[in-house]
Protein backbone atom coordinates (compact mmCIF):
# COMPACT_ATOMS: atom_id res chain seq x y z
CA UNK A 1 0.00 0.00 0.00
CA UNK A 2 1.34 3.41 -0.93
CA UNK A 3 1.86 5.73 2.03
CA UNK A 4 -0.52 8.38 0.64
CA UNK A 5 -3.38 5.87 0.40
CA UNK A 6 -3.71 5.61 4.16
CA UNK A 7 -5.10 8.22 6.53
CA UNK A 8 -2.31 10.04 8.32
CA UNK A 9 -3.28 11.60 11.62
CA UNK A 10 -2.07 15.15 12.15
CA UNK A 11 1.07 15.83 14.15
CA UNK A 12 1.94 19.17 15.75
CA UNK A 13 5.29 20.42 17.05
CA UNK A 14 5.12 21.93 20.51
CA UNK A 15 7.62 23.99 22.46
CA UNK A 16 8.13 24.08 26.21
CA UNK A 17 10.86 25.25 28.63
CA UNK A 18 12.37 21.75 28.54
CA UNK A 19 12.41 21.48 24.74
CA UNK A 20 10.37 20.49 21.70
CA UNK A 21 7.90 17.63 21.53
CA UNK A 22 5.31 16.17 19.15
CA UNK A 23 1.60 15.75 19.88
CA UNK A 24 -1.82 15.20 18.31
CA UNK A 25 -3.52 18.56 17.76
CA UNK A 26 -7.09 18.75 19.04
CA UNK A 27 -6.79 15.80 21.45
CA UNK A 28 -6.67 16.00 25.24
CA UNK A 29 -6.26 13.04 27.54
CA UNK A 30 -8.06 13.51 30.85
CA UNK A 31 -8.04 11.14 33.82
CA UNK A 32 -11.54 9.65 33.98
CA UNK A 33 -11.78 10.15 37.73
CA UNK A 34 -11.19 13.88 37.20
CA UNK A 35 -13.36 14.29 34.12
CA UNK A 36 -16.29 15.78 35.98
CA UNK A 37 -14.16 18.48 37.63
CA UNK A 38 -12.54 19.30 34.27
CA UNK A 39 -15.76 19.56 32.28
CA UNK A 40 -16.31 23.24 33.05
CA UNK A 41 -12.95 24.21 31.57
CA UNK A 42 -13.42 21.81 28.67
CA UNK A 43 -16.71 23.48 27.70
CA UNK A 44 -15.00 26.88 27.60
CA UNK A 45 -12.94 25.58 24.70
CA UNK A 46 -15.89 23.91 22.95
CA UNK A 47 -14.48 20.52 23.85
CA UNK A 48 -16.37 17.27 24.17
CA UNK A 49 -15.54 13.78 25.37
CA UNK A 50 -15.32 11.41 22.43
CA UNK A 51 -14.41 8.13 24.13
CA UNK A 52 -13.15 6.56 27.33
CA UNK A 53 -10.27 4.11 27.62
CA UNK A 54 -11.24 2.19 30.75
CA UNK A 55 -8.10 0.05 30.91
CA UNK A 56 -5.94 3.17 30.92
CA UNK A 57 -8.26 5.30 33.06
CA UNK A 58 -8.26 8.06 30.45
CA UNK A 59 -10.87 9.93 28.43
CA UNK A 60 -10.23 11.43 25.00
CA UNK A 61 -11.52 14.98 24.71
CA UNK A 62 -11.72 16.72 21.34
CA UNK A 63 -10.77 20.42 21.28
CA UNK A 64 -10.99 22.49 18.07
CA UNK A 65 -7.53 22.57 16.52
CA UNK A 66 -7.40 26.38 16.35
CA UNK A 67 -6.80 26.45 20.09
CA UNK A 68 -3.28 26.31 21.55
CA UNK A 69 -3.52 22.90 23.16
CA UNK A 70 -0.29 22.99 25.22
CA UNK A 71 -1.39 26.33 26.71
CA UNK A 72 -4.81 24.86 27.54
CA UNK A 73 -3.17 21.94 29.32
CA UNK A 74 -1.10 24.30 31.46
CA UNK A 75 -4.15 26.43 32.27
CA UNK A 76 -6.26 23.41 33.21
CA UNK A 77 -3.50 22.06 35.43
CA UNK A 78 -3.32 25.38 37.27
CA UNK A 79 -7.06 25.65 37.71
CA UNK A 80 -7.57 22.02 38.70
CA UNK A 81 -4.45 22.05 40.89
CA UNK A 82 -3.43 18.57 39.76
CA UNK A 83 -1.85 17.08 36.61
CA UNK A 84 -4.90 15.17 35.38
CA UNK A 85 -4.87 16.66 31.87
CA UNK A 86 -2.29 15.63 29.28
CA UNK A 87 -1.41 15.97 25.63
CA UNK A 88 -1.57 12.90 23.41
CA UNK A 89 2.17 12.89 22.69
CA UNK A 90 3.51 11.39 19.48
CA UNK A 91 6.50 9.05 19.36
CA UNK A 92 8.54 7.96 16.38
CA UNK A 93 10.71 5.03 15.35
CA UNK A 94 14.13 5.97 16.69
CA UNK A 95 15.59 6.87 13.30
CA UNK A 96 15.41 10.56 12.52
CA UNK A 97 18.44 12.12 10.89
CA UNK A 98 19.77 11.87 7.34
CA UNK A 99 23.02 10.39 8.61
CA UNK A 100 21.09 7.37 9.89
CA UNK A 101 19.28 6.55 6.64
CA UNK A 102 19.71 2.97 5.38
CA UNK A 103 22.53 2.38 2.92
CA UNK A 104 23.66 -0.43 0.69
CA UNK A 105 26.11 -2.67 2.59
CA UNK A 106 29.53 -1.11 2.08
CA UNK A 107 31.98 -2.83 -0.27
CA UNK A 108 34.46 -4.39 -0.47
CA UNK A 109 33.13 -6.44 2.44
CA UNK A 110 31.65 -9.49 0.75
CA UNK A 111 31.28 -11.40 4.01
CA UNK A 112 29.13 -8.62 5.42
CA UNK A 113 26.78 -7.92 2.53
CA UNK A 114 24.33 -10.40 4.07
CA UNK A 115 24.18 -11.12 7.81
CA UNK A 116 25.06 -14.64 8.96
CA UNK A 117 22.13 -16.95 8.29
CA UNK A 118 20.68 -17.95 11.65
CA UNK A 119 20.54 -21.57 12.65
CA UNK A 120 18.16 -23.17 15.10
CA UNK A 121 19.37 -22.50 18.57
CA UNK A 122 19.19 -19.88 21.28
CA UNK A 123 15.84 -18.50 22.27
CA UNK A 124 13.77 -21.56 21.51
CA UNK A 125 10.33 -21.16 23.05
CA UNK A 126 10.86 -17.48 23.89
CA UNK A 127 8.29 -14.96 22.67
CA UNK A 128 9.58 -11.57 21.52
CA UNK A 129 7.09 -8.79 20.71
CA UNK A 130 8.22 -5.81 18.62
CA UNK A 131 6.14 -2.64 18.24
CA UNK A 132 7.20 -1.19 14.89
CA UNK A 133 6.08 -0.34 11.36
CA UNK A 134 5.28 -3.90 10.28
CA UNK A 135 7.29 -6.63 8.62
CA UNK A 136 7.73 -8.32 5.25
CA UNK A 137 6.92 -11.89 6.18
CA UNK A 138 8.06 -13.43 2.89
CA UNK A 139 11.62 -12.18 3.31
CA UNK A 140 13.79 -15.32 3.01
CA UNK A 141 15.87 -14.39 6.04
CA UNK A 142 12.79 -14.18 8.26
CA UNK A 143 10.74 -17.05 6.85
CA UNK A 144 9.17 -19.26 9.53
CA UNK A 145 10.85 -17.20 12.25
CA UNK A 146 8.72 -14.06 12.38
CA UNK A 147 5.02 -13.46 12.70
CA UNK A 148 2.99 -10.34 12.15
CA UNK A 149 -0.01 -8.74 13.70
CA UNK A 150 -1.71 -6.11 11.57
CA UNK A 151 -0.42 -4.75 8.27
CA UNK A 152 2.08 -7.20 6.81
CA UNK A 153 3.37 -5.48 3.70
CA UNK A 154 3.33 -1.76 4.50
CA UNK A 155 6.82 -1.99 5.94
CA UNK A 156 8.08 -3.13 2.56
CA UNK A 157 6.04 -0.90 0.28
CA UNK A 158 6.12 2.49 2.03
CA UNK A 159 6.85 5.15 -0.57
CA UNK A 160 6.06 8.84 -0.42
CA UNK A 161 3.64 10.55 -2.87
CA UNK A 162 6.53 11.16 -5.27
CA UNK A 163 7.44 7.49 -5.38
CA UNK A 164 10.55 7.78 -3.21
CA UNK A 165 11.32 5.22 -0.54
CA UNK A 166 10.06 6.57 2.78
CA UNK A 167 12.61 7.16 5.57
CA UNK A 168 11.00 4.56 7.84
CA UNK A 169 10.35 1.92 5.20
CA UNK A 170 11.76 -1.42 6.23
CA UNK A 171 12.35 -0.41 9.85
CA UNK A 172 10.33 -3.31 11.27
CA UNK A 173 11.86 -5.80 8.86
CA UNK A 174 15.36 -4.60 9.71
CA UNK A 175 14.75 -4.78 13.47
CA UNK A 176 13.22 -8.26 13.18
CA UNK A 177 16.29 -9.49 11.32
CA UNK A 178 18.58 -8.33 14.14
CA UNK A 179 16.50 -10.14 16.76
CA UNK A 180 16.59 -13.30 14.63
CA UNK A 181 20.38 -13.07 14.28
CA UNK A 182 20.73 -13.20 18.05
CA UNK A 183 17.87 -15.54 18.95
CA UNK A 184 17.11 -17.74 15.93
CA UNK A 185 14.97 -20.10 17.99
CA UNK A 186 12.64 -17.40 19.35
CA UNK A 187 9.19 -16.58 18.04
CA UNK A 188 9.24 -12.93 16.97
CA UNK A 189 5.97 -11.08 16.51
CA UNK A 190 6.29 -7.72 14.80
CA UNK A 191 3.23 -5.56 15.41
CA UNK A 192 2.35 -2.74 13.02
CA UNK A 193 1.59 -0.22 15.75
CA UNK A 194 3.53 2.60 14.05
CA UNK A 195 2.19 4.19 10.87
CA UNK A 196 4.02 4.67 7.56
CA UNK A 197 5.84 7.66 9.02
CA UNK A 198 7.07 5.48 11.85
CA UNK A 199 4.87 7.34 14.34
CA UNK A 200 2.37 6.40 17.02
CA UNK A 201 0.77 8.30 19.87
CA UNK A 202 0.51 7.83 23.62
CA UNK A 203 -2.92 6.29 23.57
CA UNK A 204 -2.43 3.93 20.62
CA UNK A 205 0.91 2.61 21.84
CA UNK A 206 -0.30 2.24 25.43
CA UNK A 207 -3.32 0.29 24.23
CA UNK A 208 -1.04 -1.94 22.15
CA UNK A 209 1.15 -2.65 25.18
CA UNK A 210 -1.89 -3.71 27.19
CA UNK A 211 -2.61 -6.48 24.67
CA UNK A 212 0.91 -7.96 24.65
CA UNK A 213 1.75 -11.33 26.16
CA UNK A 214 5.46 -11.94 25.60
CA UNK A 215 8.69 -12.70 27.43
CA UNK A 216 10.64 -9.87 25.80
CA UNK A 217 9.12 -6.62 24.52
CA UNK A 218 11.14 -4.39 22.19
CA UNK A 219 10.22 -0.71 21.82
CA UNK A 220 12.37 0.67 18.97
CA UNK A 221 10.68 4.08 19.07
CA UNK A 222 10.33 7.00 21.42
CA UNK A 223 10.11 10.72 21.87
CA UNK A 224 9.89 13.67 24.20
CA UNK A 225 7.07 15.02 26.34
CA UNK A 226 6.09 18.56 27.22
CA UNK A 227 7.28 18.21 30.83
CA UNK A 228 10.02 15.58 30.41
CA UNK A 229 7.93 13.08 32.36
CA UNK A 230 6.63 9.71 31.28
CA UNK A 231 3.10 10.09 29.97
CA UNK A 232 0.35 8.62 32.17
CA UNK A 233 -0.91 6.38 29.37
CA UNK A 234 2.46 4.71 28.83
CA UNK A 235 3.16 4.57 32.56
CA UNK A 236 -0.04 2.63 33.21
CA UNK A 237 0.53 0.35 30.23
CA UNK A 238 4.11 -0.48 31.25
CA UNK A 239 2.96 -1.24 34.78
CA UNK A 240 0.31 -3.50 33.26
CA UNK A 241 2.92 -5.80 31.74
CA UNK A 242 4.06 -8.81 33.73
CA UNK A 243 6.69 -7.93 36.31
CA UNK A 244 8.94 -10.59 34.77
CA UNK A 245 8.67 -9.23 31.21
CA UNK A 246 11.96 -7.88 29.84
CA UNK A 247 11.24 -4.50 28.23
CA UNK A 248 13.95 -2.99 26.02
CA UNK A 249 13.80 0.50 24.51
CA UNK A 250 15.84 2.58 22.07
CA UNK A 251 17.55 5.59 23.67
CA UNK A 252 16.98 7.83 20.63
CA UNK A 253 19.11 9.49 17.98
CA UNK A 254 19.24 13.15 19.02
CA UNK A 255 22.70 13.28 20.68
CA UNK A 256 20.94 14.55 23.81
CA UNK A 257 20.76 13.63 27.49
CA UNK A 258 17.11 14.69 27.68
CA UNK A 259 14.93 11.74 28.85
CA UNK A 260 13.63 9.89 25.81
CA UNK A 261 10.41 7.98 26.48
CA UNK A 262 9.56 5.17 26.98
CA UNK A 263 13.24 4.10 27.14
CA UNK A 264 13.91 6.36 30.14
CA UNK A 265 11.17 4.69 32.22
CA UNK A 266 12.48 2.80 35.23
CA UNK A 267 10.92 -0.46 34.02
CA UNK A 268 12.57 -0.24 30.58
CA UNK A 269 16.16 -1.20 29.71
CA UNK A 270 17.34 1.83 27.73
CA UNK A 271 19.94 1.05 25.06
CA UNK A 272 22.24 3.58 23.42
CA UNK A 273 24.41 3.04 20.35
CA UNK A 274 28.18 2.62 20.12
CA UNK A 275 30.33 2.48 17.01
CA UNK A 276 32.79 -0.19 15.92
CA UNK A 277 35.48 1.29 18.17
CA UNK A 278 33.31 1.04 21.27
CA UNK A 279 32.71 4.79 21.55
CA UNK A 280 29.29 6.40 21.82
CA UNK A 281 27.83 6.96 18.37
CA UNK A 282 27.67 10.66 17.58
CA UNK A 283 23.90 10.51 17.10
CA UNK A 284 23.07 8.46 20.19
CA UNK A 285 21.24 9.90 23.15
CA UNK A 286 22.96 9.45 26.48
CA UNK A 287 22.52 10.20 30.17
CA UNK A 288 22.11 8.47 33.52
CA UNK A 289 18.88 6.84 32.35
CA UNK A 290 20.72 4.81 29.65
CA UNK A 291 21.40 1.32 31.01
CA UNK A 292 23.33 -0.40 28.23
CA UNK A 293 25.21 0.28 25.00
CA UNK A 294 25.46 -1.95 21.95
CA UNK A 295 26.62 -1.66 18.35
CA UNK A 296 24.29 0.63 16.44
CA UNK A 297 26.52 1.87 13.62
CA UNK A 298 26.72 0.19 10.20
CA UNK A 299 24.52 -2.70 11.29
CA UNK A 300 23.50 -5.11 8.51
CA UNK A 301 20.12 -6.83 8.50
CA UNK A 302 17.13 -7.81 6.41
CA UNK A 303 15.47 -4.97 4.51
CA UNK A 304 13.10 -4.25 1.65
CA UNK A 305 13.63 -4.79 -2.06
CA UNK A 306 13.36 -1.43 -3.81
CA UNK A 307 14.82 0.44 -6.78
CA UNK A 308 14.32 4.16 -7.09
CA UNK A 309 14.87 7.38 -5.19
CA UNK A 310 15.35 7.56 -1.45
CA UNK A 311 13.59 10.15 0.71
CA UNK A 312 14.10 12.54 2.41
CA UNK A 313 17.62 12.87 1.03
CA UNK A 314 18.59 14.73 -2.12
CA UNK A 315 16.85 12.15 -4.27
CA UNK A 316 19.76 9.78 -4.80
CA UNK A 317 18.97 6.52 -6.56
CA UNK A 318 19.17 3.28 -4.58
CA UNK A 319 18.81 -0.40 -5.40
CA UNK A 320 18.11 -2.43 -2.27
CA UNK A 321 17.92 -6.17 -2.72
CA UNK A 322 16.54 -7.28 0.62
CA UNK A 323 19.43 -6.18 2.85
CA UNK A 324 20.82 -2.89 4.09
CA UNK A 325 23.35 -1.27 6.38
CA UNK A 326 21.76 1.09 8.87
CA UNK A 327 22.64 3.03 12.01
CA UNK A 328 20.50 3.91 15.00
CA UNK A 329 19.69 3.12 18.61
CA UNK A 330 16.72 1.01 17.45
CA UNK A 331 19.18 -1.52 16.13
CA UNK A 332 21.35 -1.47 19.23
CA UNK A 333 18.23 -2.12 21.29
CA UNK A 334 17.19 -4.95 18.96
CA UNK A 335 20.49 -6.75 19.51
CA UNK A 336 20.12 -6.51 23.29
CA UNK A 337 16.52 -7.75 23.15
CA UNK A 338 17.64 -10.64 20.95
CA UNK A 339 20.48 -11.51 23.28
CA UNK A 340 18.13 -11.54 26.29
CA UNK A 341 15.87 -13.95 24.39
CA UNK A 342 18.88 -16.06 23.40
CA UNK A 343 20.02 -16.31 27.02
CA UNK A 344 16.67 -17.57 28.27
CA UNK A 345 16.54 -21.29 28.97
CA UNK A 346 13.44 -23.33 29.84
CA UNK A 347 12.35 -22.14 33.25
CA UNK A 348 14.47 -18.98 33.16
CA UNK A 349 12.50 -15.83 33.94
CA UNK A 350 13.13 -12.79 31.70
CA UNK A 351 14.45 -10.64 34.55
CA UNK A 352 17.14 -13.24 35.31
CA UNK A 353 18.10 -13.42 31.63
CA UNK A 354 18.35 -9.62 31.52
CA UNK A 355 20.62 -9.60 34.57
CA UNK A 356 22.78 -12.31 32.98
CA UNK A 357 23.17 -10.33 29.75
CA UNK A 358 24.05 -7.12 31.60
CA UNK A 359 26.63 -9.03 33.61
CA UNK A 360 28.43 -9.78 30.32
CA UNK A 361 29.11 -6.10 29.77
CA UNK A 362 31.93 -3.87 30.87
CA UNK A 363 31.35 -0.52 32.61
CA UNK A 364 31.02 2.40 30.22
CA UNK A 365 32.51 5.78 31.07
CA UNK A 366 29.17 7.46 30.37
CA UNK A 367 27.22 5.09 32.61
CA UNK A 368 25.67 1.70 32.04
CA UNK A 369 27.53 -1.21 30.46
CA UNK A 370 28.88 -1.91 26.98
CA UNK A 371 27.57 -5.10 25.38
CA UNK A 372 29.35 -6.49 22.34
CA UNK A 373 28.98 -9.87 20.68
CA UNK A 374 31.25 -11.47 18.14
CA UNK A 375 30.00 -13.56 15.28
CA UNK A 376 26.42 -12.25 15.36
Amino acid sequence: MNGDERTREAIALGESPVGNFLYRPGQLLVATDALESAEGVIREYHGETTSVEDDLGLAIVAIPEEFDLPAIVEEMRRRLEQPVVHLNHVFQAAMIHDDTLPQLPALPRPTRTVPPRPIDGGGRGVRVAVLDTGVKLDHPYLADRVRSRGRQDDDALDVDPDGALGPFAGHGTFVAGIVVQHAPGATVQVRSDLDVRGTGDDLALASALLSIDADVVLLPFGGYTSDDRLSPALRRALHGLSADTAIVGAAGNFASDRPFWPAAASSVLAVGAIDGEGSRALFSNYGPWVNAWATGVDVISSFVTFQGRQAPSTGSMVAFNGYAEWSGTSFAAASVAGEIARTMQPGTIPSAATASVLAMGRPFSEGGVVLQWRGR
